[in-house]
């Protein structure tokens, strides 16, 4: 019986959605497979989305975030350019464990062109990981720091002259967050494995 709890996020400037997935990643022999896997989107001051990811693992692991699109990727390291048509978006990452981004292609399974696929891998094994994916429309490239500490998380993004500069719980929470009543979603069932 996994679930996904989904819950609004605002803060003056931003608004966005928590995805908590902790649930659906399921059962080891020694307990759940993760202590933390949740995935927080916000809209910021109407100028960028950040993405942030928050995995923590009871042993160590590998952890990525994956982004699909049907546009053309220029990559550079821990950039990205994408471009579909006449528009410009540009994406900058950040994680609190070496990391580094890769290419891939989808698998589509109706005949089509696969989507390229950005892979924001960890480089080793670690229990605790963060991910953050700024994205930012035009020509000025985003820019993204990130911090982590016994008090949570200290982002700081910016494009151009924008800056912004906010903090965040370790669950990707806020003292200042106004949430509305959790929604519940039911996981896709996992496959099992051999």
């Amino acid at each position: 019986n996994s679930t996904v709890t989904t819950t609004m996020f605002a803060r003056p400037g931003m608004q966005g959605v928590r995805l908590d997935a902790t649930a659906c990643m399921g059962q080891m022999r020694d307990g759940s497979a993760a202590r933390l896997c949740a995935r927080l989107f916000l809209l910021l001051d109407g100028r960028a989305a950040i993405i942030i990811d928050r995995v923590v693992l009871p042993h160590a692991g590998r952890v990525e975030a994956r982004c699909f699109t049907p546009g053309e990727v220029t990559f550079a390291r821990g950039r990205a350019t994408l471009r579909n048509g006449k528009t410009l978006l540009r994406a900058a990452f950040a994680a609190n464990v070496p990391a580094t981004l890769h290419r891939a292609s989808s698998i589509p399974t109706t005949p089509r062109s696969p989507a390229t696929m950005l892979r924001w891998c960890s480089d080793r094994l670690h229990q605790d990981f963060t991910f953050a994916t700024i994205l930012s429309p035009g020509l000025v490239a985003p820019r993204i720091k990130l911090q982590t500490g016994p008090k949570g998380l200290r982002i700081e993004v910016g494009a151009g002259a924008w800056r912004r500069v906010f903090r965040l719980r370790a669950d990707l929470t806020g003292s200042s967050t106004r949430s509305e009543k959790p929604r519940v979603s039911r996981c896709l069932p996992s496959r099992a494995k051999p």
